[in-house]
């Protein structure tokens, strides 16, 4: 069997799906070969491959726009693993049913050769949520990502000193992007009550206006909190698809010569460097 791993986000994936295909190659008497890329760049050497059969496809997660993905796999008898990277958004909800909304169609979860779930608790979540779903095939293996982390921290430990001194700021989504889609509510004078019903893609119309109000607020209080301390460090990391507005973000900042704003380096190695952290969900 050739096992190909994609992945899609550098800084977010890479380093855990290395892992990943370090672990395979070493364990697994079924695979004969792992292919680790960028599922633009491997996609075309999947579809033209002269043996589907024993080709499987592992990608990072289920949303709605893996649909179209899923489907020519399927035609060409290739088999589809898939894990979500982003299984932990189940604990943002107080409704795990809005969850699901982003997800791809219980008829696609039928397509899919496996699901492999981050844990106990997020599987019994999945199974009860696709109860009517005959045999469907869930394995627990945890989260590439995770087990990254788990290893920089045991380095860290071993170094025992932090290189820097300031307070990490992280924020969990784009606020442009989010700024978009309440342009478009503001703009077309949409009733909020009514948001929930409109998805463009994977993304929900209510979400995302609530989520760029509370990106908003967050950055509000960041920008109180540097002036209020102005002999603090502060270090403002965007969400990774805010890359191509980032001198944008930036400049919302200038004047505050106690805050730098970027996306370089490893988020995760930021996070164990800091001296404190400040996210949301």
């Amino acid at each position: 069997m050739k096992l190909y791993i994609l992945y899609e986000k550098v800084n977010i994936e890479l380093a855990g799906k290395i892992l990943l295909s370090k672990f395979i190659i070493n364990n697994s008497r079924n695979i004969k070969e792992v292919v680790l890329g960028h599922y633009r760049q491997l996609l075309a050497e999947i579809l033209i491959t002269d043996n589907p059969s024993n080709t499987i496809v592992l990608f990072k997660d289920i949303y709605k726009t893996s649909e179209s993905l899923i489907d020519i796999l399927n035609l060409r008898g290739i088999k589809y693993f898939a894990y979500h990277e982003e299984e932990h958004r189940l604990f943002n909800f107080h409704k795990t049913e809005e969850f699901y909304k982003d997800l791809i169609n219980p008829e696609y979860i039928k397509k899919i050769g496996s699901f492999l779930s981050l844990s106990e608790r997020t599987k019994e979540f999945f199974y009860n949520h696709h109860k009517k779903i005959p045999n469907l095939k869930i394995s627990i293996v945890g989260n590439p990502k995770y087990d990254y982390i788990k290893l920089l921290r045991e380095n860290y430990k071993k170094k025992k000193k932090k290189d820097n001194n300031y307070n990490l700021f992280a924020l969990t989504e784009s606020f442009f992007k989010c700024y978009k889609f309440y342009h478009y509510v503001k703009k077309n004078n949409l009733n909020l009550n009514d948001l929930d019903k409109i998805n463009f893609a994977q993304y929900n119309l209510k979400e995302m206006y609530c989520q760029y109000v509370y990106t908003k607020e967050k950055l509000k209080f960041f920008i109180k909190m540097a002036k209020n301390n102005p002999s603090e460090i502060f270090l403002l990391r965007p969400h990774p698809s805010e890359k191509e507005n980032l001198e944008r973000l930036k400049k919302l900042f200038k004047k505050l010569k106690n805050v730098e704003v970027n996306l370089d380096g490893d988020l995760y190695n930021c996070i164990l460097n800091s001296k404190l952290v400040i996210s949301g969900p």
